[in-house]
């Protein structure tokens, strides 16, 4: 699935504010092939794309997969398969309140069916 997240911020997040989505469920008991397979992505970093026709600011430029200040943009994010999150590190100047940003990402659904989770962004 490509999940497409727009966010606006009722104030300014500075550079170094780590973003959080959380609520990815990675596993369930009833998939017998979840073992074998990558059901959603391996942990580690996490390609992020623009969206397409998105009047919201591009995050690609902003973001990075890794803390410390010495980091440069990646246009990336680290997902964590074992927490189910994905994070991103920001950078440059930060986020301004009052304007939207834009993103997606692909995961792969597990091969079962799952009930609906609330995602969580922090």
């Amino acid at each position: 699935n490509t999940f497409k997240v727009t966010i606006e911020l009722n104030m300014a997040l500075p550079s170094n504010t780590v973003l959080t989505i959380s609520g990815f469920v990675v596993s369930t008991p009833a998939d017998p092939n979840a073992a074998s397979r990558r059901d959603l992505a391996a942990s580690g970093p996490l390609s992020l794309g623009d969206v397409a026709g998105s009047t919201a600011r591009s995050l690609l430029g902003l973001v990075r997969e890794s803390a410390g200040s010495s980091a440069p943009a990646t246009g990336m994010g680290y997902f964590d398969r074992t927490l189910g999150r994905l994070t991103l590190f920001l950078t440059g100047s930060g986020l301004d309140a009052g304007v939207s940003y834009s993103f997606q990402f692909s995961l792969r659904n597990p091969q079962c069916q799952m009930s609906p989770v609330m995602p969580c962004i922090r």
